[in-house]
């Protein structure tokens, strides 16, 4: 794995939460399935962060809540927001950093070590995971979301290439 090929995952994890927002958007305020897809979207932003701040950059991040309760454009905000900070964050980053080993605690406060390369892939995936029941409520309350894949991504970023 290279920080070019995270750079180019966090890029795809960006478009396909925005695609997100696009399919919870179809859902009426009041569809029950709008409020819990958006809380787990808000999950996915959130946990991002604090993984992102707290453990890969080792400062402190003001507790946020890990199952938030964030419109449609507070979540597109914070999307943009957190993918110009990986971004950021993978741009100081040279390839022979990705083994380093990061000492943290989880939220029950038990201690762990993984690597940086390690931590962002969970990252990747974990928001991959969420996505899938994102859209699957989307689906359940009425919308018709478009794909998430990654597949879809790279057809979509070789056309721009």
């Amino acid at each position: 794995m290279t920080t070019s090929n995270l750079d180019r995952l966090f890029a795809y994890s960006a478009w396909a939460n925005a695609r997100a927002c696009d399919g919870i958007s179809q859902l009426a305020e009041d569809v029950p399935e709008r409020a819990q897809a958006l809380r787990l979207l808000g999950h996915i932003l959130n946990a991002g962060k604090m993984w992102r701040v707290n453990r890969l950059e080792q400062r402190d991040v003001p507790p946020l809540s890990t199952w938030p309760g964030y419109s449609v454009e507070e979540c597109r905000e914070k999307n943009g927001a957190e993918h110009e900070a990986c971004k950021n964050y993978l741009g100081t980053l040279q390839d022979s950093d990705l083994t380093n080993l990061i000492a943290y605690k989880n939220i029950a406060g038990d201690p762990f070590t993984s690597s940086i390369e390690d931590i962002l892939m969970h990252l990747v995936n974990h928001a991959t995971h969420h996505r899938g029941q994102v859209m699957q409520l989307v689906r359940q309350g009425g919308g018709s979301p478009e794909s998430t894949d990654y597949i879809g991504y790279t057809r979509i970023a070789h056309q721009h290439v």
